[in-house]
């Protein structure tokens, strides 16, 4: 078995919603967008998986893919994961084969664990076990375990039938997916006041409508250039 993300993992903002219908629309609207996304940045994907805490998305350029996610709205963070099924013993082999081929030597570790749906190994079992496991089988990396100044973290999600390990979280532009509110005009210019304004809107889940007053022969002809480039800029948030 050879290491390898399977996917990413995708941490939304939709948990903050406590009506279970906007939720559920919030997650599927936001799962299209990151779909739009990854096929913008030719980012091939096989499956969007959303769930009532995360969004799975299976690629094998995940890396790339958690990258593109990241700058969608909606998403708070994201990690390439490699998904096993919630058995101790696969999910013991999986974080060994992550630490085999992502420690170096006398590299001090620690092994974090959530779980949605507690089955018959608690967070903390799981965790004393990866850790014991990999300890036990790289002795030639001469690890420490140490939860209190780690190098490298290998966390673990346990979401019902499947477990994600990973070792990276990409931070996200995070606020709520585009289309969530409603319609809303923003004057754009060659300055940054309306650029960060029309983020901000934007970032609440309003779809902006770009307006940019034309001034010219009064005005430099390049402002109406980089105002432009301004809304073409935020549009590649929507």
């Amino acid at each position: 078995m050879s290491f390898n993300c399977s996917g990413i993992l995708l941490r939304h903002s939709g948990m903050r919603i406590e009506s279970q219908q906007k939720r559920r629309n919030v997650i599927a609207l936001l799962a299209r967008h990151v779909r739009t996304a990854l096929r913008e940045k030719n980012i091939p994907f096989t499956k969007v998986r959303t769930m009532n805490e995360r969004i799975f998305v299976e690629t094998l350029e995940a890396t790339a893919a958690a990258r593109a996610a990241s700058r969608v709205f909606g998403v708070v963070s994201a990690s390439p994961v490699a998904a096993t099924p919630a058995d101790i013993h696969q999910i013991l082999e999986a974080g060994l084969i992550m630490a085999r081929n992502t420690f170096r030597k006398t590299l001090a570790f620690t092994v974090s664990v959530r779980q949605v749906d507690i089955n018959s190994h608690s967070s903390l079992d799981i965790r004393e076990k990866l850790s014991e496991h990999i300890l036990e089988g790289l002795p030639e990396l001469r690890l420490r375990a140490d939860s209190m100044t780690p190098d490298r973290t290998i966390s673990v999600e346990v979401i019902y039938d499947w477990a994600y390990l990973f070792t990276e979280t990409i931070k996200g532009v995070a606020g709520m997916p585009t289309g969530f509110q409603g319609k809303v005009v923003c004057t754009i210019s060659s300055g940054l006041d309306s650029p960060v304004a029309a983020y901000k809107v934007m970032k609440r889940g309003c779809v902006p409508v770009f307006v940019h007053f034309d001034n010219t022969p009064f005005s430099d002809e390049s402002n109406k250039e980089l105002a432009i480039k301004q809304a073409k800029h935020r549009a590649e948030y929507i």
